[in-house]
């Protein structure tokens, strides 16, 4: 199993916990956010590489986190 498997599987148990809670909505689709927030961490991270401005990187987190809201 690959590193990002792993990743998106983790992701993906926790948001279905997180929906099972009531913490997040129960419509949303675990598989496919799990598989967002994984391709997400990981453009983070080439982004950050390029020591982008510290507001463009705070305003995509809020994003990222509002989808899940």
């Amino acid at each position: 199993m690959a590193i990002s498997s792993k990743i998106t599987g983790l992701l993906e148990r926790s948001l279905e916990g997180g929906m099972l809670s009531g913490e997040l909505r129960s419509d949303m689709n675990a598989s496919a956010v799990s598989h967002a927030l994984a391709i997400s961490a990981i453009g983070l991270t080439v982004t950050m590489k390029s020591q982008p401005d510290r507001t463009f990187v705070d305003n995509a987190i809020k994003e990222i986190v509002t989808l899940l809201e």
